[in-house]
């Protein structure tokens, strides 16, 4: 990957974990819920998913600002998944990208 598609990445990437941080404080007043949510969706992510989500909308004529709730959408359905595949029922991994898979 050449460094300008890097920075780009890293760009949009931030931008969505902005959007995801805000929603979180925003909407999720619950302390432990807040905290569990932010531990689960955390900064690590490259958002692949939301960037390539956010260049295909724009291409097709969309504007950015109203794709925002979109992008969060996407992202949450991502890491719930992610959530649901490490209970117990599932494959009960005890970590997830270097980190504990469980906050508390």
């Amino acid at each position: 990957m050449n460094k300008s598609t890097e920075k780009f990445i890293n760009k949009q990437a931030k931008l969505v974990t902005s959007f995801l941080g805000k929603h979180l404080d925003q909407n999720f007043k619950s302390t432990n819920f807040l905290k569990a949510s932010r531990y689960a969706i955390g900064p690590e992510g490259h958002r692949y998913r939301s960037i390539l989500s956010l260049e295909i909308y724009k291409s097709l004529g969309g504007n950015a600002k109203d794709f925002i709730k979109a992008l969060v959408g996407i992202e949450y359905v991502h890491h719930s998944t992610l959530i649901f595949d490490d209970l117990p029922s599932m494959d009960n991994a005890a970590y997830r990208r270097g980190k504990k898979a469980r906050c508390f």
